[in-house]
């Protein structure tokens, strides 16, 4: 089975800050947030983790009030596909990211189509 059949299109949101960061991933969503947690600690200069720039997920994780959540199952064929759909969300949403995953225009897309992220819960 072709990893991207199970994509997700998922949000981080700071409980105290309300900010939402919005990614994808083929993996979990426990596995995707134990990545964005080692990269901060990699920021931080944490003893035993690989340094690391910053990344926008930063902002929603820095209090250590987080919640992770699916905003929406997303089937498709390829890398550039899931990035398509990110994007759409990104625009879409009062988010922390910085950037696109690939540069689209809104315009081109039914932007009505997507899925809401929630709100805190």
């Amino acid at each position: 089975m072709d990893k991207y059949a199970k994509s997700i299109i998922y949000g981080i949101r700071c409980k105290t800050t309300n900010k939402l960061y919005i990614g994808s991933s083929t993996e979990s969503l426990k596995t995707r947030l134990g990545k964005h947690i080692t990269d901060l600690r990699g920021y931080m200069g944490y003893k035993n983790n690989k340094p690391r720039n910053y990344r926008s997920s930063f902002e929603v994780l820095f209090n250590e009030n987080y919640e992770i959540f699916k905003i929406e199952d997303f089937e498709c064929n390829s890398k550039r596909e899931l990035e398509i759909r990110e994007s759409l969300h990104i625009y879409n949403n009062d988010c922390v990211n910085k950037r696109l995953a690939v540069k689209i225009n809104p315009k081109d897309y039914d932007l009505s189509s997507l899925p809401s992220c929630p709100s805190l819960t």
